[in-house]
């Protein structure tokens, strides 16, 4: 199935494309391409031949990965949902405000031009009970078969997801975690143990990691 998208594009698309797609309405993928390529190929083989597939990712920002994993499995998705506190709200961040606000409009924007319905977009704590049942809800009794978790990333904060969300991936199906390399600090305003939470939970698991560097990192287990 190939799916169109104001000017003409389509779905799904090669990822040069997409990410032209993307960067002319004003969306920036930061991945680190190499171990993202290894992820993406990773996670396609491992849910291949699965439809109505449920992907979830907690902690959306601007969005690029979001609709990277849209063009990824477009001709599968029952529901692609973001869970997001939209941080242009707080005022301890490394870029200004406003800087955050364009972001999230260009995000909404382009939700608005896809027009998809299978699209859930919840602005909320990942941490409250409130927003894992409007999750809940919007996944209308299905299972996750994909969960990234990329929201607070103190060590804490990847626990609570982890400890949220993670009993709501089906048997065999994926958690995945962003940043697993990047080095331990709890100094300034946003505390990253990553890490040392992802060595915690992946002991005694399968797991695969994709890293190309001395930062970020994506590990995955199974559920």
């Amino acid at each position: 199935m190939r799916a169109g998208a104001e000017g003409g594009a389509a779905f799904p698309m090669p990822d040069g494309e997409l990410l032209d797609f993307l960067a002319k309405r004003g969306i920036r993928r930061v991945q680190e391409p190499e171990e993202w390529r290894g992820f993406a190929a990773f996670a396609q083989e491992r849910l291949a031949g699965t439809r109505d597939l449920s992907i979830v990712e907690i902690g959306t920002q601007f969005g690029g990965t979001f609709f990277t994993f849209y063009n990824l499995f477009h001709d599968s998705l029952a529901m692609l949902a973001s869970v997001d506190l939209r941080l242009y709200a707080r005022i301890d961040m490394a870029y200004p405000r406003e800087h955050y606000a364009d972001e999230y409009r260009a995000f909404d924007r382009l939700v608005g031009e896809l027009g998809d319905a299978r699209i859930r977009v919840i602005v909320g704590d990942s941490h409250l009970p409130s927003t894992r049942d409007a999750l809940s809800r919007a996944l209308g009794g299905r299972q996750i078969d994909l969960c990234f978790i990329d929201g607070e990333h103190g060590y804490e904060g990847v626990r609570a997801d982890y400890l949220m969300y993670g009993g709501m991936v089906r048997p065999g199906g994926l958690i995945c975690f962003h940043d697993i390399v990047t080095p331990e600090t709890s100094a300034g305003p946003l505390p990253v143990g990553v890490r040392r939470c992802w060595e915690e939970i992946r002991a005694g698991r399968r797991w695969t990691e994709f890293t190309a560097g001395a930062e970020k990192g994506i590990g995955v287990i199974e559920a």
